[in-house]
């Protein structure tokens, strides 16, 4: 006859009371020893072959009545491998409330051997949430840039706006800033020609000649006209595609071919009313407007940019290097794919890389140290995200993409585990508005913004 299985009384879950031992590791780093003793370890191994025995079906044995010596010949390492599971994460995170530990990040858990009847004794490495002491964060000095826009400022939008309209049209004078340059070229070095093209086209602007970095490009070009013939002299880039020349002194002979310039609409009434204006005061009262929203959005951003330097400023402490360095890698990652399905070639994709390496993880700890204190002021000043407000974040975020609909896109954010994050980014906005509110701001005058632009100007 199969044995009996005793009658247990139903009773509320009994706490393990783990031993344990804390050593530090490194910033923020902490390993726990923890111990559960052979008792405890015999009642979650007694309790696992209950619930085992109770459902489990074995030839020849009605449910229930399966006996103990039986199932620990047949279902014995499966047990003691999800119960020493069950005791180690149990017994750790009764660790962490009863010393009220405030872990960030995933814990590492050493080999958990359960062997019945001895004691269990594992390992535990864990990261703690660093502790911020933070100097007084209200009353914060800041500089709002002026938002007035001034007629020249209307007036540049409208030469921008005439340019990028205007068509080209031949011109008998030498080549200026903005023109564009129809040209044959031929690139040599070591009286070897590498690469040449006829009737390329070129906007004289900048440094850039088809790939190329060409020191004073608008200056070689000033005032040169059609039938013209010049050399440059350049420095091939490490990039070039003859591998043997990246580096090399090489010569650009150019012979120009036309000289084209935008030929600019005049500034009237009807050009305004072939762009939808009404006439040119309609026009310019909109483009202040466009130019007023942007430069409000300009001067918010860089509140918010003046807050955050201030508060890294402000605070010093230790940083859990371990995860700094797996969320810069895990960036490094992402790159990675990134360039491979764009087709890099490997030796580049390594050379981007090492670029990345060598300010990513600076940034990575700037981000660590600024979440933890915007944490910190959002715990202090109760400061949370409403679902009203994620809802309405959502919604906003919805109706600036095609056909899809708040819920559809919740669902989507759901199913990629990115509620959180959304949740973290808003209630870190919150909290820098919160500074920005209670801070003392020094507006900028109309006059000092002109100064300012002017002296951007001249650079």
């Amino acid at each position: 006859m199969p044995e009996d299985l005793p009658d247990v009384e139903e009773k509320e879950e009994e706490k393990l009371e783990p031993e344990v031992t804390i050593e530090k590791e490194g910033p923020c780093k902490q390993r726990l020893n923890i111990t559960v003793s052979a008792d405890k370890v015999t009642a979650e191994i007694d309790k696992a072959y209950k619930e085992l025995l109770e459902a489990v079906d074995v030839p020849g044995f009605r449910k229930g009545r399966v006996p103990r010596s039986l199932a620990e010949k047949r279902f014995g390492k499966q047990i003691n491998e999800e119960t020493g599971k069950k005791i180690s994460t149990d017994a750790f995170l009764e660790v962490v409330k009863d010393k009220e530990m405030d872990t960030i990040g995933q814990p590492h858990f050493g080999e958990v051997k359960l062997e019945p009847g001895r004691p269990l004794t594992f390992d535990v490495t864990v990261y703690i949430k660093p502790s911020v002491e933070l100097d007084e964060y209200k009353g914060m000095p800041l500089g709002k840039k002026a938002t007035g826009v001034t007629d020249k400022e209307i007036d540049e939008h409208i030469e921008n706006l005439r340019r990028s309209k205007a068509p080209l049209g031949p011109v008998e004078r030498g080549a200026e800033k903005g023109d564009q340059v129809i040209l044959d070229f031929a690139i040599t070095s070591d009286d070897r020609e590498l690469r040449s093209i006829e009737d390329a086209r070129l906007f004289v602007e900048g440094d850039q000649f088809f790939g190329m970095q060409v020191e004073d490009l608008e200056k070689a070009f000033s005032g040169r006209k059609a039938g013209d013939e010049f050399e440059i002299d350049v420095t091939l880039p490490d990039d070039f595609r003859e591998e043997e020349y990246r580096g090399r002194p090489a010569k650009i002979s150019i012979k120009m071919k036309e000289v084209k310039a935008p030929q600019l609409p005049e500034v009237n009434d009807e050009w305004a009313q072939s762009l939808d204006f009404d006439d040119v005061e309609d026009m310019r009262d909109e483009f202040e407007t466009i130019l007023k929203r942007k430069k409000i959005a300009e001067a918010d951003s860089d509140l918010r940019r003046q807050v955050r330097e201030r508060l890294l400023e402000k605070a010093d402490f230790e940083l859990p290097e371990d995860l700094i360095e797996q969320q810069a890698e895990s960036v490094f990652t992402r790159r990675r794919m990134e360039l491979e399905s764009l087709g890099v070639p490997p030796e580049e994709i390594d050379g981007r890389i090492e670029e990345l390496r060598s300010t990513q993880q600076e940034a990575t700890r700037k981000s660590f140290k600024l979440f933890f204190i915007l944490q910190h002021i959002a715990e202090k000043e109760k400061i949370f995200v409403t679902e009203d407000e994620v809802d309405a974040r959502i919604a906003a975020m919805a109706s600036r993409r095609r056909n899809t609909s708040p819920e559809e896109l919740r669902t989507l954010y759901e199913q990629d585990n990115v509620m959180n994050e959304l949740r973290v980014e808003m209630r870190e906005e919150k909290t820098i508005q919160f500074i920005i509110d209670n801070a003392e701001i020094t507006e900028e005058s109309e006059q000092e913004a002109e100064e300012e632009q002017g002296e951007t100007g001249d650079r």
